[in-house]
């Protein structure tokens, strides 16, 4: 798309825009899809590192089992030795002013990018922790998964590959013996990903949690087993990407949604 619309590009590259002008952001992009396959696709140079925590999340045991994940055995160009959230300045009076923006975790102060962000390779990460290993070169994967690992069964409502919304979320409780059992209701529509079946079982609204005589229990988990078209959860996720300058950056509740987008369970 030669000419986005404007509130598209701002909310892709509205803090970029403080730093660099809409030309800069063209040439920077260009250059990046330009580069060979041995190197990593992250701009270096870019002043800030860590926008919205990215980079800064550990996934203790996610990175286990031999598989690369994310610019492993890449080159990273002009990546600092001493990795303390900068680049090698100096930096103009624009960043000064931006960085004015940032608190000491690298949050972004600005209006549509406050908040936590990911970047690929803890997306990655993210997905092994919760059961979804995708290797290179494969079309799909089938993964067993806990439904809450991925924001609970309501993301898999209602979205498809038109990215439809989440349907609503009904409440009830009920007493037992002085405690209370709170249940939540779904409502399956047609357009949902989640198998008819699966749904019916969820809209029974078993428990979540239950509170007995001041002992609380965790529900078991909701475990499904399911196929990921890769290239729809590439396309889904590009399509909530905010662009951190070095790197893509995704939000917890975006990685979770394209998931459901690109999965359809096929038992459970």
């Amino acid at each position: 798309m030669p000419d986005p619309p404007p509130e598209r590009f701002h909310r892709v590259f509205g803090f970029c825009l403080l730093l660099e002008t809409r030309d800069a952001i063209h040439a920077r992009t260009r250059r990046t899809v330009q580069k060979s396959i041995q190197e990593s696709l992250a701009y270096w140079p870019y002043p800030f590192h860590n926008l919205g925590g990215a980079g800064t999340h550990h996934f203790d045991g996610a990175a286990d089992g031999g598989l690369r994940y994310g610019n492993q055995g890449t080159v990273d160009v002009m990546k600092p030795a001493q990795a303390n959230g900068f680049a090698t300045g100096p930096f103009t009076a624009g960043v000064g002013a931006a960085r004015e923006l940032l608190d000491g975790e690298m949050r972004m102060g600005v209006e549509g990018f406050g908040g936590e962000f990911f970047d690929p390779e803890e997306v990655e990460l993210y997905l092994r922790m919760r059961g979804v290993v995708i290797p290179g070169g494969v079309e799909e994967v089938t993964a067993v998964v806990d439904v809450d690992g991925f924001g609970g069964v309501g993301m898999g409502i209602g979205l498809g590959s038109s990215g439809g919304g989440a349907t609503s979320e009904s409440e009830s409780s009920s007493s037992v013996d002085g405690g209370t059992t709170t249940t939540s209701g779904w409502d399956f529509g047609a357009g949902s990903l989640i198998d008819p079946l699966l749904g019916g079982m969820f809209s029974q609204a078993a428990p979540t949690t239950t509170d007995f005589m001041g002992f609380s229990t965790a529900a078991p988990a909701k475990r499904v087993t399911v196929v990921v078209d890769v290239n729809m959860l590439i396309t889904k996720m590009t399509e909530r990407a905010t662009c951190l300058g070095r790197t893509p950056g995704f939000r917890r509740e975006g990685i979770n949604a394209a998931f459901w987008e690109a999965t359809r369970v096929i038992s459970s």
